[in-house]
């Protein structure tokens, strides 16, 4: 199975022409995302393998750690091992990092996946293989038996491999051929099945808990609590270890933030005079205005992001799904924006509480469209994706234009302000949104968006003039 269509063509044509389905009736290729091929699917298969899929050493840079990820997620296994036949085996080999990362995460999740399915003895059906360079996961849809036990012992024998974990292992059989200084495959899998895993994780320098569709960050494994300890490893061991894709994303998290604190924030309050009205003070002017402003650039963004983010489940494809979700977002936001004028004179604090609204009904029914959705055709899950993004974007369209054109009435000398503290907003948001779902998961970022966009409609513009001070 492979998404790219001519390297399929290459592989059949030039590298392994005797594998071909005209040769070779048996192999079939399919050019679609596992996750849709394997809902679509209703056969059963005696091996299903995933094996290295992606590069060594843009994962052990720790490059991959930003990315989505739904291969290797909870529900992800859970339905390779549904379409398992009653002796059917689920493989999945990684790379060995030294202290291993992925291969731990891997069993955590297949275990969550174990539980799923309702298995009670989940190391009943688990073998962990390592090699000189890899970790192999074996899952069995039927716990092993003492011969198949006794097969693998002797395969490990004979072909150098370490058993890492199997049912019935003993602590001499490890760590024998591939040494390491420790063998923490062995004693992951070991917490991980006796309920010790959290008190054996918190001592762990990296992040290995399962993964699920809501937080598919695989490959992310950086803890705040150990960056002094891998920094002193870094020169022994290499700087791969750092996870220099995370801690990039936050340096330039803090640098979007004091740019727009120098060039926003600082000559807004200290540039600018509100003469207001009423009850209001200058302080309180300016306040309402910021917080409008940013409140969109921040919501909006939000909101966009965790879509892009989300949606490459139901899309297959990161490619995509930031091609769908981007262009519907930007085409009904516009449309939005243009009917905006007719509610110029009111009901900009309904639009509002509508995003507000329609934000927790789309936490709650994401998620179960997503999973009837998954073995669609690639054309009914495009067009999906435009239909349940076009009412939320249409309504998000409407607010930004109707706040400028009250401001050009009430304070037009805000108006260029207005503008940088959106465009600012917004740049930091897509930021904070990436953090955010890597941290907290993809509902924690659209709660946010809901919180935002419900400031936002408390601070609706009131001042009624502006001067330069």
């Amino acid at each position: 199975m492979e998404l790219h269509q001519p390297l399929i063509d290459l592989f059949s044509a030039y590298a392994w022409p005797d594998w071909s389905q005209s040769s070779q009736p048996r192999i079939r290729w399919h050019n679609r995302e596992p996750r849709s091929f394997i809902r679509h699917d209703d056969k059963r298969y005696d091996l299903i393998q995933l094996k290295l899929v992606d590069a060594y050493g843009a994962g052990a840079a720790g490059l991959h750690a930003l990315e989505e990820n739904y291969l290797y997620t909870s529900q992800a296994l859970t339905d390779y091992l549904r379409h398992l036949s009653e002796d059917g085996l689920l493989s999945l080999t990684r790379w060995y990092e030294s202290p291993p990362r992925d291969s731990l995460r891997l069993i955590a999740t297949a275990l969550v996946a174990l539980d799923a399915m309702g298995i009670d003895q989940p190391g009943q059906h688990l073998l962990v293989l390592r090699s000189w360079q890899t970790v192999t996961v074996i899952i069995a849809r039927q716990a092993y038996t003492p011969g198949q036990l006794a097969t693998i012992r002797q395969f490990c024998r004979r072909h150098g491999f370490d058993l890492a974990y199997a049912p019935d292992i003993r602590a001499e059989e490890v760590n024998r051929f591939n040494r390491s200084h420790q063998p923490f495959l062995y004693q992951g899998v070991q917490a991980m099945l006796s309920g010790r895993f959290a008190a054996w994780q918190d001592n762990y320098p990296f992040d290995i808990s399962p993964v699920s569709d809501e937080r598919p960050y695989f490959f992310h494994h950086f803890r705040w609590a150990y960056l002094d300890r891998l920094l002193e490893q870094a020169a022994g061991l290499g700087k791969a270890q750092l996870e220099w894709g995370y801690l990039v994303l936050w340096l330039t998290l803090l640098v979007a933030v004091a740019g727009s604190f120098l060039l926003i924030m600082l000559p807004l309050w200290f540039g600018l005079r509100i003469r207001a009205t009423g009850e209001q003070d200058d302080k309180t002017s300016r306040f309402r205005l910021f917080v409008y402003f940013s409140g969109l650039g921040l919501g909006f963004m939000f909101i966009e992001i965790a879509f892009i983010q989300y949606f490459i489940l139901l899309l297959g494809h990161p490619l995509y799904s930031i091609s769908i979700v981007l262009t519907s977002f930007l085409v009904f936001a516009g449309v939005g924006s243009f009917f905006a004028r007719r509610w110029l004179q009111s009901g900009l604090s309904r639009v509002l509480l509508a995003i507000v609204l329609m934000l927790p009904l789309y936490l709650l029914l994401l998620p179960l469209i997503f999973n009837l959705s998954l073995g669609w055709s690639e054309p009914m899950r495009l067009a999906l994706a435009v239909l349940l993004i076009a009412p939320l974007a249409f309504l998000m369209g409407v607010p930004f234009p109707i706040g400028l054109a009250k401001l050009s009435e009430i304070a037009p000398a805000f108006s260029p302000w207005a503008w940088g503290i959106n465009g600012c907003a917004s740049v930091t948001a897509v930021i904070l949104a990436k953090l955010l779902a890597m941290a907290l998961g993809f509902s924690v970022v659209l709660v946010c968006a809901m919180l935002v966009y419900a400031l936002a409609a408390w601070s609706i513009p009131r001042a009624r003039s502006v001067s330069d001070a």
